[in-house]
């Protein structure tokens, strides 16, 4: 199994921070980039927990850093994003990047591990 790249609590809408990066791990600049966030239950799952997009939807609550060079991304999730998720287990959290030169220009997964509901 992946290693586990965020360990986040059930229920809880702190932000968390991700810097997307190519295979070299170099940050993706994302001037005139779209950023796509879904969270899956499993690879391949046609379904997702919750979404985010900088140019639609939820786009209250996912951001770019204000230095578009350090390829950073900020999502905030809700007390609603929680409604489908267990209270233990690994998901899956897709990022697709989209820019005006290119239609797909990388995506970047990451696994999260769920631990016990926020009291």
């Amino acid at each position: 199994m992946a290693s586990v790249d965020k360990t986040v609590k059930r229920g809880s809408t702190q932000p968390w921070s991700f810097t997307i990066s190519d295979t070299d791990d170099t940050a993706l600049t994302l001037s005139d980039a779209r950023v796509y966030f879904k969270m899956r239950q499993f690879e391949g799952d046609s379904t997702h927990i919750f979404g985010r997009d900088t140019g639609g939807v939820n786009s209250d609550y996912i951001a770019i850093a204000t230095d578009q060079t350090t390829g950073v991304v900020t999502i905030t999730p809700t007390v609603s994003d929680w409604s489908n998720v267990s209270d233990f287990g690994i998901w899956k959290g897709e990022f697709r990047v989209v820019r005006s030169d290119t239609s797909v220009w990388v995506t970047r997964d990451y696994l999260f591990s769920f631990e016990q509901e926020i009291a």
